[in-house]
């Protein structure tokens, strides 16, 4: 049983879960989204000062009014150099240690999250859930040998399955909760803007892959979590250092641990390195991963897609893979006139 965070947060979760759930379908593989349940704009962390909850002895914003971008990451993450790294109150309170959140990339902004779903019982919890619901094969145009995802399943948390599971709707509210401190300050005081999609529950059988794609569909944050430790995850535009950063571009040969960034768990690093005899390593390409740690990431800049966000899931190499996803959502943001809800929310940061 998780442990309990307090009487205050306890009592958010139940209110969560009695809030009528509004479904809807639309054309992204059966996605479920709670179309009016949205993220309270009050921090986990405190509702004065972020920051200072922060084991960090001083952070540095960067911020510039030309680049504002509220798709982007919140003002305490954004002024994180590469390999710097917060501690940060654990979502579900109670015994568990802080959550480690570490930036691996600029542009992507990718951030691991250490320490994330610690207990053991609360994954397996997840993958039973979503055994019981029924894993539905992984929605693609194709499904021949040149489909570009394979031997994967998914399913969304039905909020129904949540109320007759025991500890199930906590998790997934803490879940959805912590997501939302990844949402930048200027957006999270508009709510009506975005949305909490459904958290969806994976899996990959062995040989299961995902070729390269961009989350796209307004998806602006994607929070990914391991459960059972198995990475794969390549982001082969990532710029993993602050001198690849400065500039600006990488060389585009694409080769997993040399370049770009590459999630590993217990699996090893080996297991994705080209068969050339070598058996080099980038040090920054390659990031170590525990069951239930996390990476969050953004896939818009200022409302237009960032392919530099394109990542894929290597093929598994191992009999299963579990992971389970978060995303933020936000049609107004990233259609046709999210100009105008930009300007609005600039014009807004610039008057206050």
């Amino acid at each position: 049983m998780i442990a309990k965070a307090s009487i205050g947060l306890l009592v958010g979760a139940t209110s969560f879960l009695k809030r009528p759930l509004h479904l809807k379908r639309n054309r992204c593989s059966d996605r479920q989204i709670y179309s009016k349940v949205t993220p309270t704009s009050n921090s986990l962390f405190g509702t004065n000062s972020i920051a200072s909850e922060f084991e960090q002895e001083e952070i540095k914003s960067d911020s510039n009014i030309s680049t504002f971008d509220p798709l982007g990451p919140p003002e305490y993450l954004a002024s994180l150099r590469i390999g710097d790294s917060i501690s940060v109150p654990h979502p579900f309170g109670g015994e568990h240690d802080k959550v480690n959140i570490k930036r691996l990339s600029r542009h992507p902004d990718i951030f691991l999250l250490q320490n994330y779903l610690s207990y053991e019982k609360d994954r397996l919890l997840l993958q039973k859930s979503a055994q019981e619901q029924g894993l539905k094969v992984a929605g693609t145009k194709k499904s021949n040998d040149n489909a570009v995802r394979k031997n994967s399943y998914l399913t969304w948390i039905d909020p129904d399955h949540i109320e007759s599971e025991e500890n199930l709707g906590e998790i997934v509210h803490y879940m959805g909760k912590f997501a939302d401190e990844f949402v930048h300050e200027s957006l999270r005081k508009e709510k009506e803007l975005y949305e909490l999609e459904s958290l969806q529950v994976a899996k990959y059988n062995e040989g299961g892959r995902f070729d390269e794609h961009h989350d796209d569909f307004g998806r602006f944050l994607t929070v990914l979590s391991y459960l059972n430790g198995i990475g794969g995850t390549y982001f082969q535009y990532a710029q993993t250092s602050e001198e690849i950063f400065a500039r600006g571009a990488i060389d585009g040969t694409n080769i997993p641990g040399r370049n770009g960034l590459l999630v590993v768990g217990k699996e090893g690093h080996q297991t994705y390195f080209p068969q050339d005899g070598s058996d080099e390593m980038e040090a920054s390409a390659v990031v170590q991963i525990e069951p239930g740690d996390a990476v969050a990431f953004y896939n818009y800049h200022v409302g237009e897609k960032n392919m530099k966000s394109v990542h894929a899931s290597l093929p598994v190499p191992v009999p299963e893979k579990w992971i389970a996803t978060n995303w933020m959502r936000s049609e107004q943001l990233t259609g046709s006139f999210g100009y105008l809800h930009h300007d609005q929310l600039q014009a807004h940061v610039i008057k206050n």
